[in-house]
């Protein structure tokens, strides 16, 4: 499976995959995901979503047309290969934004998501899914040995093993202007109220160095907006708290209008290729004050900042 810019795929409502690893069009990535052990007996619905930041990708983002390619690798799987028996809708409430900023700017767009258009529970097996139309195929496709005098992407595997997904609470609250923030948000599980009518601003703080997307669930708060931004390194007051790594704060802008706005989580999904750290013990090394600890932040630092090559670290 592929796709020009990128997916996410989903088996019965839970993500199983995304991709792919960048390339360019005479090296356009593929992966290769067994999906049996996310299948159930009776029905399954496999269901992916793809997007394209058009003008606004990033710079690095080689792009032919929107498009996405999955294929069974034998014909008992076939069922799943794209063609006119997928259904395609588009959703209208996401939409880029570009970032303008005093020079050269090469990485991806923001994004404004209104949710009153969102189409909700669309990856669920119970999602009526009558009303949308049938995909366009737009050619077949072709792995790199295949393609002659080819437009278009020239498919090959990607030599990258899939990257890590792990969940992350948020660790504090800095700061916060306009609203009662209750002890133990956001690590812990309790809910923060905005009332109507009103704009709050919360400055989060993970404490440590991370590589991640946001994850913001919340209910009520008809007509309300909420705004998301992020930092590298956290200032206190005049100093620049780095503690021996960059910190992810994240300041969290709400307005509510009519009705209450209830936060009832802000956590984050942690990127990361996979490297696999060997610890040697009894080396000379190891009576040296701090390397160990030294080399386990590299480990990390090296995981969280690495997106194109898998590695393996040494002690």
């Amino acid at each position: 499976m592929s796709a020009d810019n990128r997916y996410k795929l989903f088996v019965n409502g839970k993500q199983v995959g995304q991709g792919p690893t960048r390339g360019d069009l005479y090296f356009w990535n593929f992966e290769t995901l067994d999906l049996a052990p996310y299948l159930q007996a009776g029905q399954n619905t496999v269901a992916a979503v793809v997007w394209n930041d058009g003008r606004a990708k990033p710079e690095a983002q080689i792009s032919y047309l929107t498009a996405f390619i999955l294929q069974g690798n034998t014909e008992g799987e076939e069922v799943l290969n794209t063609n006119d028996s997928w259904k395609t809708v588009k959703d209208t409430s996401y939409q880029p934004l570009p970032v303008r900023v005093p020079g050269y700017y090469v990485a991806g767009p923001s994004e404004l998501v209104d949710m009153t258009k969102q189409v909700k529970g669309w990856e669920k097996t119970a999602y009526d899914d009558s009303r949308w139309a049938s995909a366009r195929q737009i050619g077949p496709g072709l792995t790199k040995d295949a393609a002659v005098n080819a437009s278009g992407w020239m498919l090959v595997p990607s030599p990258l093993p899939p990257m890590e997904m792990t969940g992350q609470r948020l660790a504090s609250t800095s700061q916060a202007v306009g609203v009662q923030v209750p002890a133990g948000f956001p690590a812990s599980k309790v809910n923060v109220t905005i009332p109507a009518n009103t704009k709050a601003t919360i400055l989060l703080d993970q404490g440590y160095l991370t590589n991640a997307y946001p994850t913001l669930v919340f209910s009520g708060g008809q007509r309300a907006t909420v705004s998301m931004g992020y930092a590298e390194a956290h200032r206190h007051g005049s100093t620049l708290a780095l503690d021996g790594w960059e910190r992810w704060p994240k300041e969290t802008g709400m307005r509510s209008t009519t009705k209450c706005l209830s936060v009832k989580r802000i956590a984050c999904c942690r990127m990361a290729r996979p490297v696999k750290y060997i610890h040697r013990s009894g080396g000379a090394h190891t009576a040296i004050y701090g390397l160990q600890s030294t080399q386990k932040r590299s480990h990390w630092l090296l995981k969280t900042c690495m997106e194109r090559l898998p590695a393996i670290l040494f002690q």
